[in-house]
């Protein structure tokens, strides 16, 4: 009975499911390397690491360190792979593709598109993208959407062959999040885009803009999970709510108990994830629930419940 209670020590239930906190790695990157200073991506199935220095955060130069611009390659134990050297103007946003190619788009629409060997193709957003500039990007294992500085939707669907195309037109208002259903989990089988404006969310297509008509926004994040069954939006007054992607069900609601805004808003298979710069909720169905605090680093989910910081990688 003892051994039983001790396997079970470090495991904690949500709901029918079980959870806990691992550390995969220690001391994976250098001591001087500061993860808020930069754009932390990481590819599909715990794959390689992507950092950019965040433009936006001034930082200090540290002696040893070029100080001309590259894109780091990291793999998840920390060691560095590639320094990709960037001078093609200011990076909006970085994704990677189901086959671990890394997308790197412009503020003036350009896309570039990276091997692991370092080659790469490239092509443009067009549709007005040099003009208005790119506000931020969304990405999926074969294309991405880009959101426009003039709120129009420009979308890729292969990145061997981009085609970039609009999507329908949304209504005027401040975008207060986004995401994307992709197209493997759609009826269409074409990617749908999810805005929050105003108290609402609107899907959106090819060549229709639906308004779902709800009154519980602004939402300060969507998140769509990865089967594409299930809905996370979260509003501003710290509330979750969940909800089927076809908008007929509303699952449950968690209260986070917190005004201060999550950096992330994820999925672990079909439970909710909710996260802080020092904390992580796990939220299961009937609003059943578990946290875990992190004293010593702060917190980069940056796959599901894969958990990075300077010193330590978890899950």
């Amino acid at each position: 009975m003892m051994d039983i209670l001790h396997a079970r020590a470090d495991w904690e239930s949500v709901g029918d499911k079980w959870f806990r906190k691992t550390q995969q790695y220690t001391e994976v990157f250098d001591q001087d390397l500061d993860l808020d200073s930069y754009l932390v991506v990481g590819a599909p199935y715990a794959g390689a690491l992507a950092l950019w220095q965040d433009d936006s955060k001034l930082q200090a130069h540290q002696p040893g360190r070029s100080s001309k611009p590259s894109i780091d390659i990291y793999s998840l134990a920390g060691k560095k792979l590639r320094a990709i050297p960037w001078d093609k103007g200011h990076i909006k946003s970085l994704g990677w593709s189901e086959d671990e190619s890394l997308l790197v788009v412009t503020a003036d629409g350009n896309v570039r598109c990276y091997n692991l060997q370092g080659d790469f193709s490239n092509f443009t957003l067009g549709h007005g993208a040099d003009n208005y500039g790119v506000e931020s990007c969304r990405f999926y294992d074969s294309g991405m959407v880009a959101l426009l500085g003039n709120n129009t939707l420009v979308t890729v669907s292969s990145y061997s062959e981009p085609r970039p195309r609009l999507l329908a037109t949304i209504p005027e208002g401040e975008i207060h999040s986004w995401a994307i259903i992709s197209p493997n989990n759609t009826l269409s089988r074409s990617v749908e885009v999810l805005i929050s404006i105003g108290t609402t969310v609107y899907v959106v297509d090819a060549t229709d803009c639906e308004d779902k008509f709800l009154d519980s926004g602004p939402f300060s994040h969507i998140s769509v999970s990865p089967d594409g069954r299930y809905i996370n939006l979260y509003a501003n007054v710290g509330i979750a709510h969940i909800i089927s992607s076809d908008f007929q069900e509303k699952l449950f609601e968690h209260n986070s108990d917190s005004q201060t805004p999550p950096k992330y808003v994820e999925w672990c298979a079909s439970d909710a994830l909710i996260a802080w710069e020092d904390e992580v909720h796990i939220i299961g169905p009937g609003d059943v629930s578990s946290s875990y605090i992190y004293d010593s680093t702060r917190v980069h989910v940056i796959s599901g419940m894969l958990e990075l910081g300077t010193h330590l990688v978890g899950t």
